[in-house]
């Protein structure tokens, strides 16, 4: 269980510089190509963590 807090954390991680490049280039006028990839992996990341958070939740 701490791994995969661990793992999808540190997946999080590197969402979140995806996010942070293509927030710059937004602001710079661009339309990053990686929009979508990154919004999937955000959205897979948040899945990870909310299954591993239910399971630590739901333990008898």
């Amino acid at each position: 269980m701490i791994a995969e807090f661990f793992a999808a954390r540190r997946h999080l991680g590197h969402v979140g510089n995806n996010l942070n490049q293509i927030a710059r280039a937004v602001n710079a006028g661009a339309q990053p190509a990686e929009l979508d990839v990154v919004i999937a992996a955000t959205n897979r990341a948040i899945q990870r963590v909310q299954h591993a958070t239910d399971r630590l939740l739901h333990q008898d």
